[in-house]
């Protein structure tokens, strides 16, 4: 299931943290896939005209049914959003392709950004007004500029995982 929300600033793409109760989107934010798509209706592709991908997705959207390929880290192949009758919700639908597999895609819940799953990740004392947001800015509580010393978060971190989800040095095997 899928619901539709507002459009997002760019900027939310790579945000990482825990939105505080009582705000908008409250709860434990991670970026748990990322990658390219287009659409794919009649195997025709617009990965190269962003022009044309664009009006075929809004084409797609407010006909109610759009296919896309998904190019992702853990998402890979052919999909479709289709409208339910209750107003902004949609059906998302794997199509049988080559990347279409019995196993649960849902088991591979870390970010793949940080490394860090939802659950790892954990907000303490983040207060309503701190003037930088860091909460919201992807900023570790070390380098948040703000100048209140009442801003801060605790970043759970994922051993053998640097903060954007690469192996660290210490964590790789040598010969």
């Amino acid at each position: 299931m899928a619901v539709e929300v507002e459009d997002h600033p760019f900027d939310y793409a790579s945000f990482e943290g825990v939105i505080p109760a009582k705000q908008y989107g409250a709860g434990n934010v991670i970026v748990w896939d990322c990658g390219v798509y287009s659409p794919d209706e009649d195997q025709k592709y617009s990965f190269t005209d962003r022009a044309e991908a664009e009006a075929r997705v809004r084409a797609g959207l407010a006909a109610g049914k759009l296919s896309f390929l998904l190019r992702g880290e853990k998402l890979k192949g052919s999909f479709a959003l289709v409208k339910t009758a209750s107003g902004n919700q949609w059906l998302l639908i794997k199509h049988r392709d080559r990347f279409a597999q019995a196993n649960d895609v849902l088991a591979r819940h870390a970010s793949v950004l940080s490394g860090v799953s939802l659950d790892e990740l954990t907000p303490v004392n983040v207060p309503l007004d701190c003037p930088r947001r860091c909460w919201r800015r992807q900023v570790p509580p070390k380098r948040c500029r703000s100048n209140s010393n009442r801003c801060s978060l605790k970043w759970a971190k994922r051993p053998g995982r640097t903060r954007n989800g690469a192996m660290s040095p210490s964590s790789t095997a040598t010969a």
